[in-house]
């Protein structure tokens, strides 16, 4: 599955609103100029990409959730580019009802893309359609001066090419299998929660950006406690933006090693998935 020339596409946020500021508005103005423009999609945009002008807060949880829902279930729709992140991508799973769910589990010509906080969506739709499920935060391609981003949008979602699991760690991973996680932090928000687990899953993805050695310790007994980490074939750890920044990798490694030589899974590393702008579309199914 890919994008052609002429797919419709939308943006919009599950998780909090952008400021409604010149930056902001400049940013997701280039956005829509090079999806126009360069990959010829038709865009549309959503208000629940910025904060409610009304009341200066991030838009009520109904709303974004039917914006959500509605895009899942148009034909015309083939990706949505949710564009926020931060805390409050729960809300928009908890106005979702089986019966919602009833009438888009068969989709399965559409992707979603998002990262951070919409972890939580990425894996709610892993488990209860067969959406395409992607970490990626679109406006990367316009962000990233290196151009890895731009580049790896065009050869992942339009001409179908998988180095999100080939190119990005040192040896291919199973095209078939789904991978389940992303955020760290954001994934564990679904303990206990129906969205949580995923019996046919192989692989798990951690990445983050938050979070010192301390917290990938207590986030790794957490995940082992609950019985994740003895059922993966492979573990693919992504960038950690603050191990990174205090030096702790090699710390985060050796810890994520003693899992493996706990539980024989495969590790793979990369630093294209993650809070950074260089990063590739990580498809997750």
């Amino acid at each position: 599955m890919h994008l052609n020339s002429d797919d419709e596409v939308i943006l919009l946020g599950c998780s909090n609103g952008l400021d409604l500021d010149e930056q902001v508005r400049l940013k997701i103005t280039s956005l829509y100029d090079c999806l126009v423009n360069e990959f010829d999609l038709k865009v549309h945009i959503s208000p629940t990409i910025y904060i409610d002008p009304i009341n200066n807060e991030t838009h009520d949880a109904t709303y974004r959730k039917e914006e959500l829902y509605n895009a899942l279930i148009d034909p015309n729709i083939k990706a949505i580019f949710d564009l926020s992140g931060g805390d409050l991508a729960l809300e928009v799973l908890n106005q979702f009802t089986e019966d919602d769910w009833r009438a888009i589990e068969s989709i399965s010509d559409k992707f979603y893309l998002g990262y951070s906080d919409n972890t939580v969506i990425i894996n709610a739709l892993l488990l209860k359609t067969n959406v395409k499920a992607v970490n990626f935060l679109a406006t990367n391609i316009i962000k990233d001066n290196t151009g890895v981003a731009k580049d790896s949008f065009k050869r992942v979602l339009l001409n179908n090419e998988r180095i999100d699991r080939g190119s990005t760690t040192p040896n291919k991973i199973e095209e078939s299998a789904i991978i389940i996680g992303g955020n760290i932090r954001c994934y564990l928000k679904l303990a206990g929660t129906p969205y949580f687990n995923l019996d046919n899953a192989e692989g798990l993805l951690l990445e983050g950006q938050s979070g010192d050695i301390n917290k990938m310790r207590s986030y790794l007994s957490q995940l082992d406690l609950l019985n994740i980490l003895d059922r993966m074939k492979f573990v693919v750890i992504g960038h950690f933006s603050e191990i990174k920044e205090k030096g702790q990798e090699d710390e985060l490694y050796k810890l994520v090693q003693t899992y493996q030589n706990k539980y024989n899974f495969k590790l793979y590393f990369t630093d294209y998935v993650g809070h950074h702008e260089a990063v590739y579309p990580f498809i997750m199914n």
